[in-house]
């Protein structure tokens, strides 16, 4: 088995373990929804096939391609078959189950990458920090919590990466390291990017002996070769996905769903991880890059960015397989301003500005994302919803772009509709008038922030005898998003209920 020991950490680092865990864990129930569409669509909602709750009508168009791996959507089918055999039938339940699942996987790698790599770093106090950055950037217990694709496939990808650091190296590492690849490979094909970098550095950096190659190789295909048995087993007849992802992929070329310039990852590796983290991190990468060629994250980071930068359809999501690498680059530029040549004093009040700042600017950011629920909060509203008035009957009026349940006006999102609910479009604000309207049933408005800026349309909220009831995001966390960004303010819903005329 993979084993590493946190026994003999300090009281501190427990400390910090600990406390990591109750961060998760808020993070995990707090985050309602989505990140990203694919989070939803192409594994909790391919789940219901499964569960019997929904056809292939009610999936998007790679179901019918038969081109996305099958195993995370059969993991959360099991989980929610268990979730009710233990008598919890709420679907935000089955979610927060699901997040939890993962956040936990991403505590457990997070741990075992950090005990194998702590002995690269000098000193306690710099083991704390290290250890601190490994749970608590701003954005990890965010992205840690996802039960998506690039987390799965980017935890898998940490633990093999910490049997390759870890000091007590063992002739069995090369079966687990071939197994989690392997897993990772299945969660999220673009993994490859790295597992070729990886393997790369082993054959011209460690050069291990053919037996390691070997063991590797096996492992490697015998979990391809569970996920053709799952991917068979889900769609009904023989077939191997990735095959049929390159074709999709190599037919296409990524222009159907838009195409962006070779360098918007450098973008948006400064934005989303805010200008205070990400222009750290490219001067960590350039300093490894120059002064550590041989350095095993550099194998792995720049074919995945390189690699990425030349398929045509970008997205920042892409990158975040590789963000839980972020605080070992981290440390490595602050162990370089340690190595400064100033007194021992001024080396501690470099250290200790450095640090106060970083607190500074991480701790409001770490609340936010522990306290908001995903993306713009979609499934914050049909969450109020749900819990608010249950099975009452319910007719939603939205505006275009505005139905959480629906936002792209294509798929809904049937994993959560409530089953006694009418829908009524409208263009925009300035269509709503009383013959919309049935004072029998709860009558709900919602529309975006951007709906809000025809000043000439919105007073007939207030005319029709609509209140305000619910907002996707808290006005303190748009706020911050200001100094953060990352969140299109645009976006978020609005949610008004039409109260009894006066």
């Amino acid at each position: 088995m993979i084993k590493f020991s946190f026994g003999s950490a300090s009281f501190r680092e427990k400390c910090i373990f600990l406390i990591a865990v109750f961060v998760f864990v808020i993070t995990a129930w707090n985050s309602t929804g989505y990140y990203h569409a694919d989070e939803q669509y192409q594994i909790v909602e391919m789940a219901g096939l499964k569960l019997g709750t929904h056809s292939a009508a009610d999936v998007p168009w790679e179901y019918k391609e038969q081109m996305r791996s099958a195993l995370q959507p059969t993991i959360a089918f099991g989980a929610i078959e268990l979730f009710q055999t233990l008598g919890i039938h709420d679907p935000y339940h089955h979610a927060f189950g699901l997040r939890l699942l993962t956040a936990f996987v991403t505590l457990w790698s997070l741990l075992f990458f950090y005990t194998s790599t702590q002995h690269l770093f000098a000193g306690k106090e710099n083991r704390l920090i290290y250890l601190s950055l490994t749970f608590f950037l701003w954005f990890i217990p965010y992205l840690g919590v996802r039960f998506s694709s690039e987390t799965w496939a980017g935890v898998f990808f940490l633990m093999a990466l910490s049997l390759i650091f870890n000091p007590e190296k063992k002739t069995s590492n090369a079966l687990y390291f071939g197994l989690l690849l392997g897993f990772s490979f299945l969660f999220r094909y673009q993994m490859g990017f790295a597992i070729v970098g990886l393997l790369a550095w082993l054959l011209f950096v460690q050069k291990p002996k053919v037996q390691f190659y070997l063991v590797f190789s096996i492992a490697f295909l015998a979990v391809l070769l569970l996920g053709f048995v799952v991917d068979s087993w889900f769609y009904g007849e023989i077939v191997f996905a990735p095959y049929n992802y390159a074709a999709s992929v190599i037919s296409s070329e990524g222009a159907g769903f838009g195409t962006s310039p070779w360098y918007f990852y450098f973008i948006s590796l400064l934005q989303y991880t805010g200008y205070w983290v990400g222009v750290p991190l490219i001067i960590s990468f350039l300093f490894l890059l120059i002064t550590q060629p041989k350095n095993l994250l550099m194998w792995v980071i720049i074919p995945f960015f390189v690699l990425h930068s030349f398929v045509p359809h970008k997205e920042e999501r892409f990158l975040f397989p590789l963000i839980f690498l972020f605080p070992f680059v981290l440390m490595t530029l602050f162990e370089q301003l340690q190595k400064l040549n100033f007194g021992f004093k001024q080396k501690r009040l470099i250290g200790s500005l450095t640090l106060g700042l970083f607190l500074l600017l991480n701790l409001p950011g770490l609340v936010a994302l522990s306290q908001k629920s995903a993306g713009v909060g979609r499934m914050e509203i049909t969450e109020h919803i749900h819990t608010t008035y249950g099975n009452q009957p319910i007719h939603l009026i939205f505006c275009t772009w505005s139905n959480p349940y629906n936002p792209w006006q294509s798929l809904p999102v049937k994993f959560y509709l409530e089953q006694n609910m009418t829908e009524t479009h409208i263009k925009n604000l300035c269509f709503l008038n009383d013959s919309l309207v049935a004072d029998e049933v709860i009558q709900l408005l919602v529309c975006r922030k951007v709906d809000l800026n025809k000043a000439e349309c919105v007073g007939l909220i207030e005319q029709n005898n609509f209140r305000f009831e619910a907002q996707s995001v808290a006005p303190w966390i748009l706020q911050l998003n200001k100094f953060y960004g990352g969140l299109d303010e645009n976006e978020v819903l609005v949610l008004y209920k039409r109260t009894a005329e006066k």
